[in-house]
């Protein structure tokens, strides 16, 4: 397509070297542009870029330094062009067609070691728009408030921390300090993106956020019972995480969406829930 074929049209440029640079050179030559004492060497020095820029310039063309499809319309006609892609074609050993096609292409970028950047992910879905918070108002969506995330708040039976039932008895409920309110909005939008997605199940909470002591008492009992699935800087404590199940759903059916949802963040399926994280980059255990 054209893209492709303004792209190929751009291989020459300064630090090429071989017979495709050669022909431009003689090209340059012939029409009255002086190379200096080096000539059509077939090297795209400091000296053919002054020239080929001088060129463009002179023909009324956008001033590149690169061979560009413009300029190597103007530099050859039909048979000249045909001669320089077969030079090229030749060089990378691939049949001289003397057109561009998706087989130089494939070529000039494994013989240059061109890395083509991956085409960006689609965007995520757009749930249903949210209720904006008033400034210094708690967290809060359609589906979801701060009180799920309650510090001391953890459904289920996945570990026998007796620690859990101690920190409860000391501190009682323990809300989201306002610090990381923002934290904290930033995962329940996801998680409306992640439950739009899931047919509008409803998704329970069984751990939100975790003071530090609260999160060092868990981690210190699991690396006692090797139970392992608490991390000692985790992000929970940043208001960052949660770990939840899904109506009608098992782990590794909610780990599938939410590894699209949160890829740019940690989600990881455990046997009875799913970990899914904001922390701003992907991560999977």
């Amino acid at each position: 397509d054209t893209g492709e074929t303004e792209e190929l049209m751009e291989i020459l440029r300064k630090g090429c070297k071989g017979e495709a640079v050669k022909t431009m050179q003689l090209a340059l030559r012939d029409k009255g542009y002086d190379l200096g004492k080096w000539g059509a060497d077939g090297d795209f020095g400091r000296t053919t870029l002054k020239v080929l820029k001088k060129y463009q310039q002179d023909h009324g063309l956008e001033v590149t330094g690169r061979l560009d499809e413009p300029t190597a319309k103007s530099l050859y006609g039909a048979d000249e062009l045909a001669k320089l892609t077969m030079a090229i074609q030749n060089h990378v050993g691939i049949e001289q067609s003397g057109t561009y096609d998706l087989a130089m292409a494939k070529a000039l970028v494994e013989e240059m070691g061109i890395e083509i950047p991956e085409e960006p992910p689609s965007p995520l879905p757009t749930p249903t728009p949210q209720p904006v918070p008033e400034p210094g108002s708690p967290p809060q969506t359609t589906h979801f408030n701060m009180s799920e995330w309650n510090g001391n708040r953890w459904i289920g039976d996945w570990h026998t921390f007796t620690k859990r039932s101690d920190w409860k008895a000391e501190h009682g409920v323990v809300p989201p300090p306002e610090v990381l309110w923002l934290n904290l909005q930033k995962l329940m939008d996801r998680l409306e993106i992640l439950r739009a997605r899931l047919g509008n199940r409803s998704i329970t909470i069984t751990c939100g956020y975790r003071p530090q002591d609260y999160n060092d008492g868990l981690y210190v009992e699991s690396q006692l019972y090797k139970q392992g699935g608490v991390a000692k800087r985790s992000p929970h404590i940043q208001c960052l995480a949660a770990d939840i199940i899904v109506e009608g759903l098992n782990s590794e059916e909610i780990y599938k969406v939410a590894d699209e949802v949160f890829r740019d963040g940690g989600c990881h399926a455990y046997s009875g829930f799913v970990h899914v994280d904001v922390r701003g980059y992907k991560a999977r255990w």
